[in-house]
């Protein structure tokens, strides 16, 4: 009999916290604040994806019609045209690899726990009150782009 009390008030006791853990803080909001203004910035810079992997491949090269460059190539004047394929080359895939870790960053980021908390609360929120949301646009905030900023 003594039991069946002290299993009653634990359970009574558990529940408040069950809902605690629902209700956000305000430092825990400024904190997903901060991780959502992180995740808007790495996907707006991934816009100029495409544009750096491309660059080394539009840029101007020496011309094969230099002066050292005649129809019957040397073997240093072949050479040097296979360097300057190789040095294009080389920073094309630099710039490939580096788009790939940009990607994978901001990938790893939104399936991070601490994202989808965020994205799941967010969404249970918007459930509960589907008016009275306002759109957040960046043109409204000038500095959103920097994280040192609030």
């Amino acid at each position: 009999m003594n039991q069946q009390p002290a299993v009653q008030n634990q359970a009574q006791a558990q529940a408040p916290n069950a809902a605690g853990q629902d209700d956000w803080d305000e430092a825990r909001l400024e904190e997903a604040m901060k991780r959502l203004k992180l995740l808007h910035i790495k996907v707006r810079q991934l816009n100029d994806t495409i544009p750096k992997m491309i660059k080394p491949l539009v840029q101007k090269q020496p011309s094969r019609r230099a002066p050292w460059c005649t129809h019957t190539l040397k073997q240093t004047e072949l050479t040097h045209h296979l360097c300057i394929a190789d040095v294009m080359f080389a920073a094309f895939m630099n710039s490939v690899n580096e788009a790939q870790a940009n990607i994978k960053e901001v990938t790893d980021l939104m399936r991070d726990e601490k994202s989808r908390e965020i994205f799941t609360q967010a969404k249970k929120r918007k459930e509960e009150e589907p008016t009275g949301i306002k759109t957040w646009e960046y043109y409204d905030h000038p500095d959103w782009f920097r994280m040192d900023e609030e």
